[in-house]
């Protein structure tokens, strides 16, 4: 088993890490993530989460 400072010092730049050839990936970089907490009697919890300009998250409740 090989611990993360093993692979560091293997792959000194994280840009150019091999991987299998049927491996795919995407980079995501969202502006804006909404969370649905299940409640009881059907009274849900909306949590958004907004990236502003300067990179900072802020959280708003939609609903209740």
């Amino acid at each position: 088993m090989f611990t993360i400072e093993e692979f560091k010092k293997k792959y000194k730049d994280k840009n150019n890490i091999p991987r299998p050839r049927h491996w795919s990936g995407w980079s995501l970089s969202p502006l804006s993530i909404e969370f649905w907490l299940d409640g009881e009697n059907r009274i849900h919890e909306r949590l958004k989460y907004s990236k502003d300009e300067s990179g900072n998250w802020t959280k708003s409740l939609l609903s209740p």
